[in-house]
């Protein structure tokens, strides 16, 4: 919770220096985000996490191309059944295993507008930086605590569709595949495809 604090205040100083030089072309993102393990990824966590957001603040270049930054979070959780468990000293364990992982994606991006005459427009998008996963897994009572902070990348597509005919403000649906390489007890990525539903709105 700290260094979700720490980067979250880190990143509202971004998003408000952006907007202080956006010249009024500012556009505000706020949506909720369901991630779903794919790869490797889906032999240490398989379900679905459905408690994330993404924020982000774009610069408006013109009505199709707009770059800016986004910070996101979502919250991985699986318990197994009890089994019986290798220790990696030689000694077994019947134990409960319970896997739990959040990250937060900092990341620059880009977006393209396609079609933008149209009243629903799609569009795609892409973006990098870095990832900061909190890495968590028990195993009966011993735990296994790490933090660690990894480059990210994705590339998606969604559509806009305006609230109104007249409307700046647009309701904001897409899809996104996330690369995050990890190298933690043999887990070598936390790649996942996320899905987002939101609003758009101008900054004046």
């Amino acid at each position: 919770m700290k260094l979700f604090l720490k980067y979250g205040i880190t990143a509202l100083i971004i998003l408000s220096y952006a907007q202080a030089y956006s010249q009024n072309n500012t556009q505000l993102s706020l949506s909720y985000r369901v991630d779903v393990p794919t790869g490797a990824f889906k032999n240490y966590i398989s379900n679905t996490a459905g408690r994330g957001f993404n924020a982000g603040i774009s610069h408006l270049f013109n009505n199709q191309l707009g770059i800016g930054f986004n910070i996101g979070y979502n919250d991985f959780y699986q318990k197994y059944p009890r089994a019986v468990y290798d220790d990696g000293q030689g000694n077994l364990i019947s134990a409960v295993i319970t896997n739990s992982l959040q990250e937060i994606p900092l990341q620059a991006m880009i977006h393209y507008t396609l079609m933008n005459k149209n009243f629903i427009r799609p569009y795609v998008n892409a973006g990098a930086g870095f990832n900061i996963i909190m890495y968590n897994q028990y195993l009966g009572e011993f735990s296994n605590q790490q933090t660690k902070t990894k480059p990210v990348f994705n590339a998606g597509a969604g559509v806009y569709i305006p609230v109104s005919k007249y409307s700046s403000t647009s309701i904001n649906i897409g899809a996104d595949y996330n690369y995050a390489p990890l190298n933690v007890t043999g887990i070598k990525n936390v790649n996942s495809i996320s899905i987002h539903a939101g609003i758009d709105f101008p900054i004046h």
